[in-house]
């Protein structure tokens, strides 16, 4: 829930600054970014959810993925960050791309662990 909350305010800082410009500003680059990766992961973690209902999961396998979960989650938290700098100061804007680079680094090194485990 705290991350669903997490990124509705992303999303909503995120469309803020659509408002504020019809050009391919930072904030625009996270809002299309993350339209694409919080579905994916969330995709991901439900396909993980069932896997480890199911008994499948080893403690190691649990151990790991959660590890990865939080350091796509830190990520998730160090872009707001950055994204809510870049609102109140447009010069900011590096800052924004390496967070963007971040999460989605972080998300690819989530959704490879769980894809290994789940052998998709």
């Amino acid at each position: 829930m705290k991350l669903r909350n997490l990124m509705a305010g992303i999303m909503l800082g995120a469309s803020l600054l659509l408002t504020q410009s019809g050009c391919q500003n930072p904030g625009l680059v996270m809002y299309r970014t993350e339209a694409v990766i919080i579905p994916s992961v969330n995709s991901v973690m439900l396909g993980w959810h069932d896997y480890v209902v199911a008994g499948h999961a080893t403690q190691t396998q649990v151990d790991a993925v959660k590890k990865a979960y939080n350091t796509y989650r830190d990520a998730q938290l160090i872009a707001k960050a950055a994204l809510e700098k870049y609102i109140a100061d447009p010069t900011k804007e590096g800052e924004v791309a390496a967070a963007n680079a971040a999460v989605s680094a972080a998300k690819n090194a989530l959704i490879d662990l769980v894809a290994g485990y789940l052998k998709i």
